[in-house]
């Protein structure tokens, strides 16, 4: 029989409510595990013992009872540490003043534990996560990187510490340590689940996701994750499928092959990829040669621009207040690799209530229920806004943000300075 931190989510979700395993038991085989893997692996901010017995203590009393909160109840779980938990400090992988502790569960922290979850702390990631590496390292080959920014989830389940940690990616955040850590990464549709109270990277791309050793968890957090947040204003309304239903007897997937990337892999890469492909088409997938398209370099260069805007919008505030802290701190962002000098790339997004954003009156901010003006018309026959570049506008030109605090009007494209 394997050991109880091999388990799944779904297994040990089942056995708990079969009453064949104890939420205590599993955590305390959980905390075992992180004990003789923790001091290579490096995945842990915050690993909160007591917190996680007293909770799984309780999820015990409650099986024995009959009533179990959901489709978690009892399941250990860990947070990247951009996951607001109320009164655990959120440090997001930077210096201390970058820390904040908040008072509101993320959404999906919250929905989290109203399935029944138990969480066990913060994971690592990579300072404010971009794109400096963190300490942690890859659970197979210590010599070798977990990848980022979600380094401490991918490598924490990899190494069954725990069988299901939540995530974050903007660009690859989530995919990449997955394929790293050799564990199941999900990156769902953009606003699929909420990203209130998660660290804004870029909120044009950010999405949470989750790190898993089996599809079958994914699916069955998806499923509890989803679905619409008034608190962000990306979120999708769109109704929740029953995944966990649609993976129970799957289609044959079909799967795209990009040719050109492959072609650029070491040769010791293109031989596994071209066995990959093998086996997949032994499994009865459907594989399909793909040809990027002509726009393909513009397009992602585009996508680094509106990264850049959309941090720059943002979070010029905390750049303005620590700006020397952030060049020590984040080699990315001095090397030029961020938005701009006057862009930080680090805030939560912010609940907006019925009345607005919780933030005192003299501290304005920017939420995802604001959105910044369109801009101007093209005129016929000019390249995209994400790559022209425009001449000098005259001062006398009205700027539309006529709230724009003075560090956003050095990069306004209505402004000539």
């Amino acid at each position: 029989m394997a050991a109880m931190y091999e388990l799944s989510a779904s297994e040990a979700a089942r056995r708990i409510r079969a009453g064949a395993l104890s939420p205590s038991n599993l955590v305390a085989a959980c905390l075992k595990r992180i004990d003789a893997t923790e001091p290579t692996v490096a995945a842990w901010v915050r690993l909160d013992r007591d917190a996680a017995a007293r909770v799984a203590v309780q999820r015990d009393i409650e099986a024995r009872e009959g009533r179990f909160m959901g489709p978690l109840h009892g399941v250990p779980i860990a947070l990247k540490d951009i996951f607001d938990v109320a009164g655990v400090p959120t440090t997001s992988g930077a210096p201390d003043w970058a820390a904040r502790t908040p008072t509101v569960d993320a959404t999906s922290v919250a929905r989290l534990r109203a399935a029944g979850a138990v969480p066990m702390g913060k994971l690592t990631t990579t300072p404010f996560a971009f794109l400096d590496p963190c300490a942690t390292r890859n659970p197979w080959n210590p010599e070798h990187t977990p990848g980022g920014s979600s380094s401490g989830p991918a490598a924490a389940v990899a190494a069954r510490m725990v069988p299901l940690a939540l995530g974050s990616q903007t660009v690859g955040s989530v995919l990449r340590p997955a394929a790293y850590c050799g564990v199941v990464g999900f990156k769902p549709t953009h606003g699929r689940i909420s990203a209130a109270g998660v660290l804004t990277l870029a909120e044009s791309f950010d999405h949470v996701g989750f790190f898993a050793r089996r599809v079958e968890d994914c699916a069955l957090g998806l499923a509890l994750l989803a679905g619409s947040d008034p608190a962000d204003r990306y979120s999708s309304a769109t109704p929740v499928d029953d995944y966990v239903a649609a993976i129970a007897d799957p289609a044959p997937p079909r799967i795209g092959v990009l040719g050109a990337l492959m072609a650029r892999a070491t040769p010791a890469m293109a031989a596994h990829l071209r066995s990959v492909r093998a086996a997949l088409e032994a499994g009865g997938a459907q594989i399909v040669d793909v040809e990027l398209p002509e726009s393909f370099p513009v397009l992602r260069a585009a996508g680094e621009v509106v990264l850049a805007v959309d941090a720059a919008h943002a979070h010029a505030a905390l750049y303005a207040k620590h700006a020397a802290a952030i060049r020590r701190a984040s080699r990315s962002w001095s090397s030029g690799g961020g938005a701009s000098p006057r862009s930080s790339t680090w805030r939560p997004r912010r609940r907006a209530g019925p009345r607005g954003p919780r933030w005192p009156a003299s501290r304005p901010v920017t939420t995802r229920s604001s959105r910044r003006p369109s801009a101007p018309p093209r005129r016929a026959g000019s390249p995209p806004p994400a790559i022209r570049r425009s001449a000098p506008r005259s001062r006398s030109r009205a700027c539309p943000r006529s709230r724009c605090r003075p560090g956003w009007r050095r990069a306004c494209r209505w402004r000539s300075s």
